[in-house]
């Protein structure tokens, strides 16, 4: 699959996809793409000559399972090299003639030394978003359970008798592959275990492909501006709502007449999640209205419901709710 091939670009310190790191387990995951790894069988393969990113196996069958040990790197600070767990000898390696970054015997070339700006090991705090944090008081210096009676506390229900801290993910606009918690100070400094009753995080269980946001479903909504046309002025109205990633998206309207730009959104000007509705007094003209996204997955679906409609005079001359490519031009009227 060559759209999940690892191509070289250039650096884009904003660029998600840019952004990998390596767990503890010693998979190389992306930020874009919660949930899949970088597999080196492609790369080992004179059919694809390219390192691919797919469905982790540590999440399909189990970190325990053989099939997870194909995922496995180790970074060696000394050479700057990946190398890969499962093929002894073999590191990753860009080929300059094809391109591609694919796997190769180890040498000591160039082509085989990574540097990372920033954390490419994903363990350390600084790495991690953080989305609470507070104190959790011990209850007794004594054992909290000495005659071992079960514990009953459920989400809805929880043992009034014990302490506990809920985290609220509300506020929470994108989805995570992996959660961390940290417990920086234990009753018993010296203790080497924790002990826990139960940590819960209640969600859904999505199928292969299926997102629901995290976010509520109605979006928030912005005012709409309703102008005075006169003479033979026609309405023309932009109806945008953005998807969790505002920053991506920009359009342009144009009358392509005159070429003078009607009205245009930057990039970083929107907020998530939100409806936008602007209406603009124009001649009856041609125009020609341009939807981009500059990470090329458009409005909708793996990240947010977004869509947008353009409506000229009483026709709506473009209503998408499934854009999903970098950029979607509409032309519409007539000089």
């Amino acid at each position: 699959n060559d759209s999940m091939r690892i191509n070289p670009a250039t650096c884009d310190s904003s660029s998600l996809r840019q952004r990998f790191y390596m767990n503890d387990l010693g998979e190389i995951r992306v930020k874009s793409h919660p949930g899949l790894c970088l597999d080196p069988r492609y790369g080992m393969s004179t059919y694809y000559n390219g390192n691919v990113m797919i469905t982790c196996f540590s999440d399909l069958y189990g970190v325990s399972h053989q099939y997870a040990r194909y995922h496995y790197f180790t970074l060696h600070p000394s050479t700057e090299q990946l190398k890969s767990v499962i093929y002894p000898g073999y590191c990753i390696d860009y080929e300059f003639n094809l391109g591609y970054v694919w796997m190769h015997g180890c040498h000591d070339g160039q082509n085989q030394q990574f540097y990372f700006e920033g954390n490419f090991d994903d363990t350390v705090e600084d790495s991690w978003t953080l989305i609470k944090q507070g104190d959790l008081p011990w209850i007794s210096e004594f054992d909290r359970n000495p005659l071992g009676v079960a514990v009953s506390s459920t989400y809805e229900n929880g043992d009034e008798n014990l302490y506990h801290m809920e985290v609220k993910f509300y506020d929470n606009t994108m989805p995570y592959q992996e959660y961390q918690i940290r417990f920086p100070e234990l009753r018993n400094p010296d203790s080497l275990q924790l002990q826990f009753s139960e940590i819960e995080l209640p969600g859904l269980l999505l199928d292969e492909g299926e997102y629901i946001p995290l976010i509520p479903s109605n979006p928030t909504h912005q005012p709409t501006s309703s102008p005075t046309c006169s003479g033979s002025e026609l309405f023309l109205t932009v109806d945008l709502t953005t998807d969790r990633y505002p920053d991506e998206t920009s359009y342009i309207l144009t009358n392509t007449c005159t070429n003078a730009v009607v009205t245009s959104v930057s990039q970083g000007s929107l907020s998530a999640s939100t409806t936008y509705s602007n209406t603009y007094c124009v001649p009856p003209a041609a125009f020609s209205f341009v939807m981009n996204d500059s990470f090329g997955d458009g409005l909708c679906c793996n990240y947010g419901y977004g869509s947008f409609s353009v409506t000229y005079g009483t026709s709506t001359v473009v209503s998408s709710e499934a854009f999903t490519t970098s950029q979607e031009t509409t032309s519409f009227g007539s000089c």
